[in-house]
């Protein structure tokens, strides 16, 4: 018993201490086509960038091929009909969502209204994730 005391307080202090990283997956742009016969979409990299004090990432990419509004569209209506995802807002050429996943509650809101934004600028496709929204890559 002597020994486990010194054990069990330790883990006491630690475990409350221990802070837990949430973290939303979303799709892709780069996966929503297939870049395996001929390049469709190219990804130029991500940029962390702040806005308000609130840190968030850019995801920039280009569609190669012309057909920028289909790929787009298949894009936003992949997170518009998810029960996971709630299209909060559309200006223009500018959509912006927020999250029903679990992990959701643990993350910030960029302008305490969206967790992601899906832009688009002739051939270019920006994604801004909050701190904590990561595009999945395979």
């Amino acid at each position: 018993m002597r020994k486990i005391l010194p054990i069990l307080l330790a883990l006491a202090l630690i475990i409350p201490v221990t802070e837990v990283f949430a973290a939303i997956y979303i799709p892709s742009f780069y996966d929503i086509t297939s870049n395996s016969m001929k390049k469709r979409i190219d990804f130029h990299g991500m940029q962390e960038k702040s806005h308000n004090g609130m840190k968030y990432t850019q995801w920039t990419y280009e569609v190669l091929d012309g057909k920028t509004s289909e790929y787009v569209g298949k894009y936003v209506r992949r997170f518009a009909s998810s029960p996971l995802y709630t299209l909060v807002g559309q200006d223009g050429s500018n959509w912006y969502f927020t999250s029903k996943k679990a992990q959701s509650r643990n993350i910030r809101m960029l302008d305490n209204a969206f967790h992601f934004h899906v832009g688009v600028s002739g051939d270019y496709v920006i994604v801004n994730c909050a701190s904590g929204v990561i595009p999945s890559t395979n």
